[in-house]
């Protein structure tokens, strides 16, 4: 059952549009640099780079458990993504514009955020004194960045290829910038909703599903999907048709598509039953946490009634 509290809910939304506000922002100054770059591939190469730090950088705000710590880390990443955007990517108009008006609107709603989550601890202080274990939650950004930089830093290897590459098309680039979003967005919302429905667990009370651990859940699962469907069969793809026409034969482009070939194989084989595994016990862990709180319940409130 999601969570109804008013300021609870706002909250959620509050940062489910953040996430697809960045998005956007990132969507948008990739076409323009495609465009305003006249195939500059250095751009284009900054470009991804700038994306892939922000992503393993998004992970660190989650080490704390406390909010105002975790809002004042995210604008600070936001604010070195304005900075990169404008000072590696040519002066362009259209680029320092998406990127300040992104930057304004989002740390407008991190402010709201921070705010309705004061209000909201203001009368339920008990209620949000939960993952204080910094060590924990340290293992689990460490875990989540090294896995990050295996799966997505590896992209950045395409970016060197031949111009007259496949794996420069349009449609392939974006295939690899959401794959840098999805998995930096999934780690922070997963780690709240998953310490609030532990603490929830251990003071008696019936774990609620929360929208943000929904949100988590779902970037996680668009994620597999991406990575092991539509990029790495078009990676299979265009890594077999450029070995046909490669001219230099154990050179760098060669290395890179016979690896491709190797690592996007084993995506395909690992990560279904990998991602079915990983929902299955999700849902049975969340379900067996539900079922003894609420058999605990009934058990104190026959005792009570005895009694």
């Amino acid at each position: 059952m999601v969570q109804r509290s008013f300021i609870e809910y706002w909250s959620s939304i509050i940062h489910i549009s953040i996430d697809i506000l960045n998005l956007i922002e990132q969507i948008i100054i990739y076409f323009i640099v495609k465009q305003e770059s006249n195939n500059d591939k250095f751009e284009e190469r900054l470009f991804f780079f700038v994306l892939l730090i922000i992503g393993l950088l998004s992970n660190l705000p989650s080490i704390s458990p406390y909010l105002h710590i975790q809002t004042i880390g995210s604008i600070i990443i936001e604010f070195g993504e304005l900075l990169a955007y404008l000072c590696l990517l040519k002066t362009s108009y259209n680029v320092i514009l998406v990127a300040f008006i992104s930057f304004t609107i989002e740390t407008i709603l991190h402010s709201l955020n921070i705010i309705l989550e004061y209000k909201y601890g203001e009368k339920k202080t008990n209620d949000f004194i939960f993952g204080t274990n910094t060590f924990g939650r340290m293992k689990y950004v460490l875990i989540r960045s090294i896995s990050y930089s295996i799966f997505d830093a590896t992209s950045i290897l395409f970016l060197f290829l031949e111009e007259n590459s496949r794996f420069h098309y349009k449609f392939y680039e974006i295939l690899i910038l959401l794959t840098f979003y999805f998995p930096s967005i999934a780690l922070g919302p997963a780690l709240e909703s998953i310490a609030i429905y532990k603490h929830q667990y251990e003071h008696g009370q019936i774990p609620q599903i929360t929208i943000l651990l929904i949100w988590s859940l779902i970037c996680a699962t668009l994620y597999f999907i991406m990575y092991c469907i539509p990029l790495s069969i078009t990676g299979i793809i265009f890594g077999i048709q450029q070995l046909r026409e490669i001219q230099r034969p154990f050179g760098y482009d060669f290395i890179v598509y016979v690896s491709s070939l190797c690592f996007f194989t084993t995506a395909i084989l690992v990560f279904p039953p990998f991602m079915y595994w990983w929902w299955k016990f999700t849902y049975k862990r969340f379900k067996m946490m539900r079922i003894d709180a609420k058999k605990r319940l009934l058990d104190n409130d026959y005792t009570n009634y005895c009694l």
